[in-house]
């Protein structure tokens, strides 16, 4: 791995060359490591001889790396949308590189029926990175290097697709996924970078017989009543954005498994929905894009075939109906299964006899949410996996000098005295100094998702080694020793899925967050998911790092208390209470605030007022405040680098209020969402910001039929952040 530390002090034209007068007075200042490393073989020269100094940029998670000729790139990771601001163009072209993957499509629900229904595609996937190609071989980049100048150049991070909510009516009566959004790199031209979002999995439906196109397309669902095969989606592409994926996998009408067909993938069609075994609906290949980090690195993605990082966009598996097994996302290369997996961060599609619930894509992949089963024995249908939210990466040439810094794993950057390790996927941290190493952490866990009809989704747990954080005792250091054998793994933890607005009510509770470690002892526990609409025990909160908020019922329900250990606020605070709303058809109550790292949740309150505000999030020590990275998110004091905010309660549709924040009064803070009254648009802020640990923002009830409900938010992902001194 290589890095670059910043110049301080004079520039090159002001110092004389002299290293022996006052101050240095050497043109340059301090030396940053790569330009000392190159006066060092050039001679001991003391000025910059010129020609070493690529763009200064701001903007995403920076990571500096060193690629095998000796070439030096600087990468900004944006995993939710934001600004990637160029100040100087330097000396070596004033061109990048770039990566955008569009949010992977939901998986379909399936209802009362004998049906699978087909997996969600993946998000369209563009690069201009030389040599991508498919599973299959086929170069996918044909773009040129793409020319910046000193200006700001917009990001958008598409969001996952929604899966599909199930439903325990009669046939027919599940929901389809939802499309993921769309992810843009603008040029400020009239073609910006665009990715679409990937198709979404129809349900099971005898009316929605074709699934939904996209950046790569959705799996086909089986439909019940009907016959005949079903058509999964295509890809989007056209002469203006270039082809972006592939295909979903048709479906076959075929007893017994009436298996849907897997989500597209960047790199292979989605797997047919075959009656039998082996190649039943498997989620189409992703493709590995080494823009972030090295070969094998974890800086970016997840692992794909080979088990090395960096693959993105594979398709979710389809759902098999009353099967006891899964299919797997990412795993079908057009022709047969890939073994192993699941890749790319494609979900995995589950079944209505199967314990295993269907998976969600992976956040930061453009993965597609895996398909689900139902069953007209009176087991009724289950719900889909969401998909995997989008990515956008920007890489630049800053050097030609080779170095190492002292260990690898996710994505390095150099600030201060300090060497910083940012891990937005989970992946592993080994020590290649050849000596004991002394480091930091700051652990956050994902998100818990927001209550339908409820109360707030509970901030992440955050634990660390550095005192004053949180209210507890501190960690200590970790000694971490040198080589792969003493490698320590490293687990960022997804945010929790959201309640669900139809079918039996432990559906309509937010779920917990994953957790996050480095290494199992140093483990964050993920955040509550906010209570239901449904009488207790649903209406609750649930427990976690920080507590859901209760949901929004006709009683006064009970916010999700904080994780017990020895020190209750340890990892975060509980949520609050949700209100007494009155007659269930009137609704005029407030879901509860979840808790955040650093406050508890408020309660929520039927009347004018402060009601259901997201628990306070932390902000991170000043030694992860690069200016050049925009690591987590706003706060109260006008700044960034905050994280673990609770997420706010959901209104009833005659509560006075409209929105509730999240991250603390004043917010949206610390990637908590926002809270809603339901109504007719789609919020666009209650799913909590990624790699934040944020909760999701609740909506209330309306009174009226189910399907009228906008749908609650989900919980962001976690984040891991490793910190050691550089000399």
């Amino acid at each position: 791995m290589g890095y670059l530390g910043r110049r301080i002090g004079l520039s090159q034209d002001n110092g004389d060359s002299n290293p022996g007068a006052a101050g240095g007075a050497v043109g340059g200042g301090l030396l940053d490591l790569f330009a000392h490393g190159y006066f060092e073989r050039q001679g001991d020269l003391y000025n910059n001889p010129g020609g070493l100094s690529g763009l200064t940029a701001t903007g995403g998670v920076i990571s500096d790396y060193v690629t095998t000729p000796g070439d030096v790139y600087r990468a900004h990771i944006f995993a939710s949308s934001g600004t990637f601001d160029v100040t100087g163009t330097g000396t070596l072209p004033a061109t990048v590189e770039y990566l955008v993957v569009g949010g992977g499509g939901g998986g379909g629900g399936a209802g009362g029926d004998n049906a699978g229904t087909g997996g969600g595609g993946a998000g369209g996937l563009r690069t201009n990175i030389p040599g991508v190609q498919t599973i299959a071989g086929t170069p996918i980049s044909s773009a040129s290097a793409f020319p910046v100048a000193v200006t700001s150049y917009a990001v958008v991070i598409g969001a996952g697709g929604a899966g599909g909510p199930r439903s325990d009516d009669s046939p027919g009566s599940g929901i389809s996924g939802g499309v993921g959004g769309i992810s843009v790199f603008d040029n400020g031209g009239p073609n910006p970078i665009r990715s679409e979002g990937g198709g979404a999995s129809a349900n099971s439906n005898s009316n929605n017989t074709t699934n939904i196109s996209g950046g790569s397309g959705g799996g086909a669902s089986r439909s019940n009543p009907g016959s005949g095969n079903k058509v999964a989606g295509p890809p989007s592409g056209s002469a203006a954005t270039g082809q972006q994926g592939h295909a979903g996998g048709n479906n076959a009408y075929s007893p017994p498994r009436w298996a849907g067909g897997g989500g597209g993938g960047a790199g292979a069609i989605g797997g047919p929905g075959n009656s039998s075994p082996p190649n039943t609906g498997y989620g189409g290949a992703g493709v590995q894009v080494l823009i972030a980090g090295p070969e094998g690195s974890d800086a970016a993605g997840v692992p794909g075939p080979g088990g090395q990082g960096g693959w993105f966009a594979g398709g979710g598996g389809g759902g098999i109906f009353s099967d006891s097994t899964w299919t797997l996302g990412g795993a079908y290369n057009g022709s047969a299964i890939i073994p192993g997996g699941p890749y790319s961060g494609g979900g995995q599609g589950g079944g209505d006899n199967n314990p295993t619930a269907s998976g969600s894509g992976a956040s930061g992949t453009g993965g597609g949410g895996g398909g689900t089963g139902g069953d007209s024995g009176g087991s009724g249908g289950t719900a889909g996996g969401a998909g995997g939210s989008g990515i956008v990466v920007v890489r630049y040439k800053i050097a030609e000098i080779a170095a190492d810094a002292k260990a690898t794993g996710g994505a390095i950057s150099f600030y201060g005295s300090k060497t910083i390790h940012t891990f937005t996927t989970s992946g592993s941290f080994e020590n290649t100094s050849g000596a004991n190493l002394t480091v930091d952490h700051i652990i956050i866990a994902g998100g818990g998702g927001a209550g339908s009809r409820g109360g707030g989704g509970g901030a992440g747990g955050v634990r660390t080694s550095i005192p004053g954080l949180m209210p507890a005792t501190a960690d200590s250091q970790t000694v971490v020793a040198p080589g792969s054998p003493n490698a320590v793994a490293v687990q960022v933890g997804g945010g929790g899925k959201n309640g669900i607005v139809t079918g039996a009510a432990a559906d309509s509770r937010g779920f917990t967050g994953t957790p996050s470690y480095f290494g199992t002892p140093l483990t964050a526990p993920g955040g509550g998911g906010g209570g239901g609409h449904d009488p207790a025990p649903i209406s609750i909160g649930r427990p976690g790092g920080s507590g859901g908020g209760g949901g929004d019922r006709s009683e006064v329900s009970t916010a999700g208390a904080a994780s017990p250990n020895s020190n209750p606020d340890r990892f975060g605070y509980p949520g609050g209470a949700g209100s007494d709303g009155g007659d269930t058809t009137d609704e005029s109550g407030g879901g509860g605030g979840a808790g955040g790292a650093g406050a508890n949740g408020r309660n929520g309150t039927p009347g004018v007022g402060p009601t259901g505000v997201g628990g306070l999030g932390v902000q991170l020590p000043s030694i992860f405040q690069n200016p050049q990275s925009t690591v987590g998110a706003p706060g109260p004091n006008s700044q960034g680098y905050w994280v673990a905010g609770g997420g706010g309660g959901g209104l009833g549709a005659s509560h006075p209020g409209t929105v509730v924040t999240g991250g603390g009064p004043g917010g949206p803070y610390a990637g908590g969402g926002q809270g809603y009254k339901n109504g007719t648009t789609q919020p666009a802020l209650n799913n909590a910001t990624e790699n934040t640990g944020g909760g999701g923002g609740g909506v209330g009830g309306s009174g009226s039929a189910p399907t009228n409900y906008l749908i609650s938010g989900r919980g962001g992902s976690g984040l891991v952040l490793i910190a050691y001194d550089t000399v």
